[in-house]
C-alpha cells in the first residue's frame, strides 16, 4: 500500500496505484495522438476535428469525475492555456464546472472562496 497522488493519509493497494499510473499514461498517449497543437491546425469540418472534439468532451468529463486528483489535468494544460482556442467558451464552462465540483468533493471549510449568500472572496 501506499500513498495515491500525494492524498495524505490515504493509502491505496499496488494494484490500484499501478493501474491509476497506466491510465494516466493511456491519457497522456491519447492526448499527444490526437490533441492538435493549435486548435486551429485541423479544418472544422475535419474528421481529426470532429474526433478532437469528442476526446475533449470525454477529457472534460474524465478530470470531473477524477476530482478532486489533479493527475490528469497536467496533459490538458498546453489546450488550457491556448490564446483564442476555437472552443474556448466549452474550455471556459469545463473550468466553470470542474471547480464547482472540486469545491462540492472536497473538506472545503471556507478560505480562499466563500460560496455562500454575501461571499467574502479572496481573504
Amino acid at each position: 500500500r501506499r500513498a495515491l497522488g500525494g492524498a495524505a493519509g490515504r493509502m491505496v493497494p499496488e494494484a490500484l496505484s499501478c493501474a491509476v499510473s497506466s491510465v494516466v499514461e493511456s491519457v497522456k498517449s491519447m492526448v499527444i495522438a490526437n490533441f492538435p497543437l493549435n486548435s486551429r491546425e485541423y479544418v472544422r469540418d475535419a474528421d481529426e476535428y470532429a474526433t478532437y472534439l469528442v476526446l475533449l468532451d470525454g477529457y472534460f468529463r474524465a478530470l470531473e469525475l477524477s476530482a478532486p486528483s489533479f493527475r490528469l489535468l497536467p496533459h490538458l494544460h498546453p489546450t488550457l492555456r491556448e490564446k483564442g482556442h476555437r472552443e474556448e467558451p466549452k474550455i471556459r464552462n469545463f473550468v466553470e464546472r470542474f471547480v464547482h465540483h472540486l469545491l462540492s468533493t472536497s473538506n472545503y471549510s471556507g478560505g480562499w472562496f466563500d460560496t455562500g449568500a454575501g461571499g467574502r472572496g479572496a481573504q
